[in-house]
């Protein structure tokens, strides 16, 4: 590489020899990487050559002189502004100075130009919402996962974006397809599920939060009645979808407690105390995959809780049959090992404190819980 360089290096100032255009001085600047033959072309064109000005923008960004890549790039577009990677890189320098206003004037000229650029519909949202725009942010960040629909970043701010103008259907889109997009995360987090997410989803699901849904609901405009009616439907609907989110949570993703934590709360809100069961018993067995959970306090207090929860909910739902005689055997021997774990455990100090009070407090509650 290096070789070609010294060849076509060697090629320029011969030509220059002949024929010092500002073209040929660009050209030499760019292989020699040298700003000062890059404003020498610019000068000798009289301010027309605009590669030159792009050239030397892209080299204070890269140096991270933002403002002179901002200067450079602007004359640039001045005399051009058909280059969509010159509005973008504008753009990108305008938001490390957060000059807010000029970056949504880049991004907007670069959709313009490149109506599928999904990376600058998401920068564009970014910088909406720093605007403070919400409902424009997330317009864009729409238009960004529609054309970098692979992308788990874009995925996840239009997930943020979908939450906070509670747009809870786009939501619960958003989890679903970033189970699967996930595993492109370069920080092995892939196929996971955001649980405080799960949770602001699920408190307007169950009639917990005052957010609307952001749709259904607004399209009747007659009476309150029907309005209603529009938003029952319309949360009919999102039931659903989440019901098969869950189902794919259960068949595709790692098992974490803080999940079927959610999960649990969205069962009871339902009144499906089986769901419910099932939901806490998970927890717990996630919970329990801690290494050696039995030896910290957190750890112990969260797990005999959560199995306290199992203990209730098994009581609530046995009514004497044989079934049920069952599920109360299955129950007394999961509680009798988590005892066991922690009776072997070292979570007590060696003087008490206000947290090992509550984990001993969370263990004997637990010890005392029977079934009947």
């Amino acid at each position: 590489m290096q070789d070609k360089l010294n060849r076509a290096e060697q090629l320029l100032r011969s030509l220059l020899e002949v024929a010092p255009t500002p073209n040929l001085w660009c050209a030499l600047g760019e292989v020699v990487d040298d700003d000062a033959l890059l404003e020498r072309a610019w000068e000798q064109s009289h301010g027309r050559l605009a590669r030159a000005k792009r050239l030397l923008g892209g080299n204070a960004f890269k140096r991270g002189d933002y403002d002179a890549a901002r200067r450079h790039l602007g004359e640039a577009l001045q005399v051009n502004a058909q280059f969509p990677g010159a509005w973008f890189r504008l753009g990108a320098a305008a938001m490390r100075t957060r000059d807010w206003v000029a970056a949504k004037t880049a991004y907007a000229r670069v959709v313009m130009l490149e109506p599928e650029d999904g990376d600058s519909w998401a920068n564009l949202a970014a910088v909406l919402d720093q605007l403070g725009d919400g409902e424009a942010a997330f317009a864009a960040a729409g238009e960004a996962v529609r054309h970098a629909n692979l992308n788990w970043r874009v995925w996840d701010t239009y997930l943020t974006l979908a939450l906070r103008g509670d747009h809870m259907n786009a939501a619960i889109h958003a989890l679903d397809t970033l189970i699967d997009v996930g595993g492109r995360r370069a920080d092995g987090a892939g196929g996971t599920v955001d649980a405080g997410a799960m949770l602001k989803v699920v408190a307007w699901l169950v009639g917990e939060s005052g957010a609307s849904g952001a749709s259904g609901a607004s399209g009747a405009s007659g009476t309150s009645a029907a309005a209603a009616a529009a938003d029952a439907e319309h949360r009919a609907r999102a039931r659903e979808r989440f019901d098969a989110l869950v189902a794919k949570i259960k068949a595709k993703t790692e098992s974490r407690p803080d999940v079927w934590a959610v999960l649990a709360h969205y069962y009871e809100a339902r009144g499906d105390r089986a769901a419910v069961r099932d939901a806490l018993l998970r927890r717990c067995r996630a919970l329990m995959r801690a290494d050696k959970w039995w030896d910290q306090l957190a750890a112990v207090r969260q797990v005999c809780l959560t199995a306290r929860g199992v203990v209730g909910a098994t009581q609530t739902l046995c009514s004497g049959s044989e079934r049920d005689a069952e599920m109360v055997a299955e129950t007394s021997s999961f509680v009798d090992g988590v005892l066991e774990r922690v009776d072997r455990g070292a979570w007590r100090g060696a003087s008490p404190s206000e947290p090992e009070e509550a984990t001993r407090v969370a263990v004997e509650g637990l010890r005392g819980a029977r079934l009947s």
